[in-house]
């Protein structure tokens, strides 16, 4: 396979292997080695990142009979999760075959989402058209379950306390006490208040989206965003949302309103469910896909850094040097030879600042949620991700190595990199100086958000 060059990124490649459309991409937890992909062809596909050109012969797990909505990693990357349109959930353990060992769920439901205790891989959770079901791989059946009117989106396990935060097609958005599922433990703020300018602006089909909702044009528009995903960062302080029809929102664990948007002039999300993500160096960088065959990706801001990593961050940023054109330089490091390894020559083509300020645009000025204490932030400078033929519904970036990787309405995953494919191995996750390089690259996407 062989690498191209892209207006973003110096090096784009395509995975291939799947005969459908690619509807769910996972990173293993450990050191990040393996990236699981999975498809309407109703197989799982895994690629071993640590392989020259990702090259070696991938491996393929079995056993869904319809299309795969949802996979994750365990704490061991010898496991594997997945869910799909079957209703049922599947668990594979690598060292001993392709097909599963252990099956939940039934076909009378759709599983949508999948998720893993952070600390034991015993215990998993999948949500699904009418229920949010906990198992126990040491039980046959779910040792507790939530019945549902509305029809969930994800589960996602706090990565710290007992905590499960879950998400609905009707605009619900709530945090659960895993031992008490049927009270919420807090509520979050997904009530939007505007004019249907915004639509307009937003879907030439926008009477669909009146008809949908029971909208009838005229009046002021008040109703809760559906939330196709919605997930912790790496130390569950904060949660990043999917609205459909709406942008990447981001919330604080303990605050039930909205904090900050992640606007992007041409992101869409209508069409498709989106997997907006959180990636990089401790979940620094926001990541979505577009209806528009476009990826994005921002910044985190600063006051959402805590602790070491703000400290880090800073320390880093002292070491940079921005000259007049706006170019970067670096101390170089002895383990990376930069010339040779990585394109710093000029800022990514493809970095936007949006001269229209989102609150400025009339389709956006009425726009708030409803009952907020305070308004939010707008982050305006983004990234974007070219080269794909079919809508984006999940981006992922690594935490170790500088890899972005896009999936959607295409039956090829995209990778995306500033280092030569060839050149990104075990090597670099050994090496201390990679989360430096990799931050130092993203930044170039962010010259106004960030200096």
């Amino acid at each position: 396979m062989s690498c191209s060059r892209t207006n973003d990124f110096k090096y784009v490649q395509a995975l291939t292997g799947h005969t459908g459309c690619v509807n769910a991409l996972a990173l293993s937890r450990n050191i990040g080695r393996y990236l699981a992909t999975g498809s309407d062809d109703k197989r799982i596909i895994l690629h071993d990142l640590f392989s020259k050109n990702f090259d070696r012969q991938p491996v393929v797990l079995h056993g869904h009979e319809n299309n795969v909505f949802s996979i994750k990693f365990g704490k061991q990357d010898s496991h594997v999760y997945s869910c799909g349109l079957d209703g049922f959930s599947f668990v594979y353990d690598l060292n001993k075959s392709n097909r599963p060992f252990y099956r939940g769920g039934n076909a009378s439901e759709q599983a949508y989402k999948i998720d893993v205790k952070k600390d034991d891989d015993n215990l998993f959770a999948v949500a699904s058209t009418q229920s949010l079901e906990l198992f126990d791989l040491r039980m046959r059946a779910p040792y507790n379950e939530l019945a549902c009117r509305q029809q969930l989106s994800t589960v996602n396990y706090h990565p710290i306390e007992q905590k499960i935060l879950v998400a609905s097609m009707k605009g619900k958005l709530d945090l659960l006490d895993e031992r008490k599922l049927d009270r919420p433990y807090l509520k979050y703020n997904t009530a939007l208040r505007y004019y249907p300018s915004f639509f307009q602006q937003r879907a030439s089909d926008a009477v669909t989206l009146f008809e949908e909702f029971g909208f009838s044009g005229s009046e002021t528009i008040r109703f809760e965003l559906p939330m196709s995903n919605a997930t912790f960062n790496y130390n569950g302080e904060l949660i990043l949302a999917s609205p459909l029809f709406f942008f990447p929102t981001l919330y604080r664990t303990s605050d039930a309103d909205p904090q900050v948007i992640f606007y992007a002039r041409e992101l869409r999300h209508i069409w498709t469910m989106k997997n907006f993500n959180f990636g990089g160096p401790y979940d620094k960088m926001v990541l979505a896909g577009s209806d528009k065959k476009l990826g994005f990706f921002w910044h985190l801001p600063d006051t959402f850094y805590t602790g070491l990593e703000q400290r880090k961050s800073t320390e880093q940023r002292n070491r940079s040097i921005f000259t007049q054109q706006g170019r970067f330089t670096s101390q170089p490091t002895t383990n990376l030879n930069l010339e040779r390894d990585v394109f710093l020559a000029q800022p990514f083509n493809e970095a936007i600042s949006d001269t229209v300020d989102f609150f400025s645009n009339s389709s956006y000025a009425g726009i708030q949620f409803k009952d907020a204490k305070k308004p939010f932030d707008v982050i305006q400078t983004y990234g974007k991700l070219l080269n794909a033929r079919g809508m984006i519904n999940s981006v992922v970036m690594h935490r170790r190595m500088p890899l972005i990787f896009t999936a959607g309405v295409e039956n090829i995953v995209h990778v995306y990199s500033n280092l030569e494919l060839g050149h990104v191995t075990k090597s670099y996750n050994q090496n201390s100086e990679t989360l430096n390089i990799f931050e130092q690259l993203l930044q170039q996407n962010n010259l106004n958000d960030l200096f």
